[in-house]
């Protein structure tokens, strides 16, 4: 027997899990303080969501989703492959800037193993697929040098990545914290003259 649908209530739920995530982490999250907020006994809650872990999925996938969006119009303006690398780059650690504590949840501990289906490939690794889409088709218009675009793309998902874990952890030299531009723009140039550009 399916669960009476309550759509307006699991939004509530995930609305406030999302507030809470984004002004202060999951670890004091609790169902029977969401309860209490949202006026509901903790066993609605736990009728909708089985447990925490259920519900920060929820808030990560949002998290991801929101993230893609972001970079996918991002990289819309540029034609060029090695701009739109640029473009990715800058708003990937803007948005890190913006939502530490999300960024966080959707990648404190990321899992790169190859995706069993193309809906957790989706979730999961879309950032990934769209750096490797945009090297591909450098490769493809000559832009790029011959290389392994698999390789290229992971090592660039990877350094982006302690990049902006970097940005919302505060490691930055002070220079860096309120305008972070500077460090991304040698960080592009380091990459692309290393793995991508023509010799």
């Amino acid at each position: 027997m399916s669960k009476p649908s309550n759509p307006e209530l699991v939004n509530r739920i995930r609305e406030l899990v999302l507030s809470k995530v984004e002004t202060g982490g999951s670890e004091g999250l609790t169902m029977r303080s969401l309860a209490k907020e949202l006026n509901v006994s903790a066993p609605t809650i736990y009728y909708y969501f089985k447990d925490k872990s259920e519900l920060l999925e929820l808030v990560r996938d949002y998290a991801l989703e929101e993230l893609h969006t972001t970079l996918e119009n991002a990289v819309l303006s540029k034609t060029k492959p090695s701009k739109k690398l640029e473009m990715l780059s800058i708003s990937l650690l803007n948005w890190s800037k913006e939502h530490p504590e999300l960024f966080k949840l959707a990648f404190d501990k990321p899992n790169f193993s190859i995706a069993k289906d193309l809906e957790t490939s989706d979730k999961y690794y879309g950032t990934y697929m769209l750096i490797y889409e945009i090297i591909f088709h450098g490769l493809e218009i000559g832009e790029f040098r011959k290389t392994d675009p698999k390789l290229a793309s992971h090592l660039f998902f990877a350094s982006l990545l302690g990049l902006a874990q970097h940005t919302f952890n505060n490691n930055f030299d002070n220079r860096f914290k309120t305008d972070a531009t500077a460090l991304i723009a040698e960080f592009h140039k380091g990459f692309i003259r290393r793995y991508l550009k023509k010799k």
